[in-house]
């Protein structure tokens, strides 16, 4: 059974590996990616393909035009010299014509977006095959009447040729088998036609040889063709998201800019709809998280099923979708497109814990020539699906100018920001972490401020909206990161410097590069840098928000929970995901004095910090009676009005200094 078993899977392995092979011979990409083949993913496979025989495409050009003069300096002092210069000549026209060809194709558009069109992976195969063909055609015309030294020069030409065409063209096996099958026919001939030659060992030898180079050429093909599969697949999921495999926020971003540009050139309308699935914390209540998420992929699954095959779902953050769909005319055609996505959503969802109702909420935009769609659009259809919750289930809001009202306030701040972000209009201030046990600093909390010359102090809780609204969340929080390493740079090694991260980032793929660069070029420890971050920014996906974590984790940086247990599931994220610290809200700690329940919250949360092996700090510390709470707890850090305000940077070393001095008092 064990035999039968192995025999037939290796008959599958060699069945998959020959029609991987007939797939690269044809052209056809879908077997690598089980049909999800796209005329930019055919374009980025026919690049790869074609490779290779760019980067080697002028030692190729080299190499013909060097050997073809090496036969006719072989054969100069024979019959045979006109022949060779005007098979030379040959040679010479076809190597220039691909070399035109690839220069001419090089300055197209598409070359420059990592894409190659069918036409000129024909122009390859067609060129390499016309080149095998004239090198075949030199044994037969030259071979017979070549005297001894000649043949053997000829011999070589031939092998070396075949080599190497097979190395050049080794990503694009049709090329491949075009450059070498002529020119082993031409071998063989000119073998045949020879007296007194024992033509069948060598005819052999030559079959050999070529069936070694075209294996060795499929092989080399396909692991390249695995390498794209491997870039394309990681591309898509950082398109994807993680739960129900629809686009992300970034891919929509995407997606509305080429409509925007389809708009501007070809007049396409194009409607966005936000949708917005009402009662999910009474499901995740009531069935559990679990539950939840799988709510959230029938919903997926029945958005898919309510929309046209050329319009594009995607999920935006938690419970929230998004739809764009083109060619609708009109509000009352968007209203009825509206309606028949509610009514996808009208029958229970069957879930592992039970049947559950579930309803939704759209808010409607419809691009005009003048927006910007992915600044404008995504953010009218927002607003328009909050309209929509205040009228109740089931409603549907359509995006109106007046609505819009308060956007020009936020256009003014957005313009205030990037001038204070870059002409230094933004400052940091630090407050400190109390050690309850021992009463010095232990390290300091870098808080984002910003005096608006006119509007006074802004909240940090709008600069942070105003940022990722307006995709300045990157370059903020990088100018952040970098201002707090710095400065921690310069304190006592004991020290360490907390620094808070946006949802965004954790989601944005770059916040990895950031902290190792920002440590770098700084010199801060790792351990010495605390990334601060809150439940919200672990909601959309929990999958790669591990892996980001524990990557942060892994080059050194310490990780703390922020404002926990506020949120609706941070057990969950203390058991699955991996923080060094808790930071207990505030609220808490406010009313742990009088509120027995409070007080036990706090209790407890220090004790399963305690088991879990992990820190706490204590937020909002304003009474000493709220320190001496702590300290019989056994908690960590403290944090508030009563150690100290947010300092300036130029005020630490004096309040380190004067801090020191009382406690040696």
């Amino acid at each position: 059974m064990t035999l039968a078993h192995t025999h037939h899977a290796d008959l599958r392995r060699v069945r998959r590996g020959a029609a991987a092979c007939v797939a690269l011979l044809v052209g056809d990409y879908s077997a690598f990616l089980q049909g999800r083949v796209t005329e930019g993913i055919a374009a980025r496979f026919r690049w790869a393909q074609l490779e290779a025989l760019k980067r080697h495409a002028g030692a190729m050009a080299a190499a013909n035009i060097f050997n073809a003069a090496i036969l006719a300096l072989a054969l100069w002092e024979t019959p045979l010299r006109g022949l060779s210069l005007v098979w030379g000549a040959a040679v010479a026209a076809c190597v220039l014509s691909y070399v035109f060809s690839r220069w001419h194709g090089g300055r197209r558009p598409r070359a420059r977006e990592r894409g190659a069109s069918a036409g000129t992976v024909r122009r390859a195969v067609r060129n390499s095959f016309c080149l095998g063909v004239v090198w075949g055609a030199m044994p037969v015309l030259m071979l017979d009447g070549a005297p001894a030294e000649a043949r053997l020069i000829i011999a070589c030409l031939c092998s070396g040729m075949m080599g190497g065409g097979a190395f050049v063209l080794a990503t694009l096996p049709a090329a491949a088998i075009g450059m070498i099958a002529p020119l082993a026919i031409g071998v063989i001939v000119a073998l045949a036609r020879e007296e007194g030659v024992a033509a069948a060992p060598l005819v052999a030898l030559i079959a050999v040889y070529c069936a070694i180079l075209v294996m060795a050429v499929f092989s080399h093909s396909l692991d390249a063709m695995k390498r794209v599969v491997s870039r394309v697949e990681i591309e898509r999921l950082s398109r994807r998201d993680g739960m129900t495999d629809l686009f992300n926020l970034a891919a929509l971003r995407e997606v509305l800019d080429q409509a925007a540009l389809r708009m501007q050139s070809a007049g396409e309308a194009c409607t966005l709809f936000c949708i917005d699935i009402v009662g999910m914390r009474e499901i995740n209540d009531r069935h559990g998280y679990a539950a939840g998420d799988q709510l959230l992929c029938q919903a997926a699954d029945r958005l898919r099923g309510s929309i046209r095959s050329v319009d594009v779902a995607a999920r935006l953050d938690g419970d929230q979708f998004a739809v764009l769909a083109t060619g609708l005319s009109g509000e009352a055609t968007a209203r009825a497109y509206a309606n028949r996505i509610l009514s996808s959503f009208q029958a229970p969802f069957s879930l592992a814990t039970g049947d559950a109702k579930a309803s939704a909420v759209i808010g409607v935009a419809i691009a005009r020539q003048s927006q910007a769609p992915a600044a404008d659009l995504l953010r009218d259809a927002n607003l328009a699906m909050h309209r929509a919750k205040q009228s109740g289930n089931d409603a549907v809001h359509v995006h109106a100018p007046r609505d819009g009202a308060g956007r020009h306030d936020r256009d003014a701040l957005e313009i205030d920001l990037r001038k204070a972000l870059g002409q230094g209009g933004l400052r940091i201030r630090y407050q400190p972490f109390l050690n309850v046990a021992t009463g010095e600093i232990s390290g300091f909390e870098a808080l984002l401020r910003w005096p608006h010359p006119i509007r006074g102090s802004i909240p940090a809780p709008e600069i942070i909206s105003i940022a990722e609204e307006r995709g300045l969340i990157e370059s903020l929080s990088l100018w952040v990161l970098k201002e707090a390493c710095a400065a921690a740079s310069a304190w006592r090694t004991e020290l360490r410097v907390a620094v808070n991260i946006s949802p965004l980032q954790l989601r944005s793929g770059v916040l990895l590069s950031q902290v190792k660069s920002v440590l770098a070029e700084t010199g801060l420890a790792p351990g010495r840098l605390e990334i601060e971050i809150t439940e919200t920014a672990l909601i959309q996906d929990q999958d790669l928000a591990r892996h980001v974590l524990a990557s942060l984790r892994e080059a050194g940086a310490k990780l703390s929970l922020d404002d926990f247990g506020v949120g609706y599931s941070s057990l969950n994220y203390l058991r699955r995901l991996p923080f060094d610290r808790i930071k207990i809200d505030r609220a808490f700690l406010a009313e742990a004095q009088e509120d027995p329940a409070a007080a036990a919250i706090v209790r407890t949360i220090m004790a399963l910090a305690k088991d879990l092996g992990m820190a706490t700090t204590a937020e909002g510390v304003e009474t000493q009676g709220q320190l001496d709470f702590l300290r019989e707890l056994a908690c960590d850090d403290a944090q508030g009005f009563l150690i100290a305000q947010p300092l300036a940077e130029d005020a630490l070393a004096g309040f380190l200094e004067g801090w020191s001095r009382r406690q040696a008092a």
